[in-house]
């Protein structure tokens, strides 16, 4: 069994979405969890860009990012440190994705390996959470903590 034939094994069982990505933003292997979240075959997102997935306004400069981060070989980056990506299932539904990415060797080729978690149910909670701090429970009407908050914004 070859190298990468054991690493797709291993990618597979693990319950997280994964991608690998070469320098052209290509995806050249997606893990049984992606296919699951963005509901489409494996043939299928072999035969995708990154560009095919993710929020068009974010298309331009996400592609250099990808090349430059493989070409240089950049250090990890932890999902902490990055904001969310908006991306389409294959049904058109947006998903609010956060992901980690490293370098890696995959196919003796340079590329970038994505781990991917799904953030779209937790925004929602955020969202409502914020949306419930800031209304009076009995009026639904903004409170104080609004007002606060928005006369901090402005300068």
């Amino acid at each position: 069994m070859d190298n990468n034939s054991s690493i797709n094994k291993l990618l597979d069982f693990l319950g997280d979405a994964v991608l690998i990505v070469n320098e052209t933003s290509k995806i050249v292997f997606s893990n049984n969890a992606c296919c699951t979240l963005l509901g489409y075959s494996k043939n299928e997102l072999l035969d995708m860009q990154l560009s095919d997935l993710i929020n068009p306004s974010s298309i331009n400069t996400h592609d250099e990012n990808v090349a430059r981060f493989i070409k240089h070989q950049s250090a990890p980056k932890v999902m902490s440190e990055r904001n969310l990506i908006t991306c389409y299932k294959k049904n058109g539904q947006p998903v609010k994705l956060r992901i980690s990415i490293s370098c890696l060797e995959y196919q003796d080729k340079p590329c970038a390996i994505a781990i991917i978690h799904d953030f779209t149910s937790i925004q929602a909670s955020i969202s409502e959470l914020e949306n419930k701090l800031n209304r009076e429970p009995l009026t639904g009407l903004l409170n104080q903590r609004y007002l606060d908050l928005i006369k901090q914004v402005k300068p």
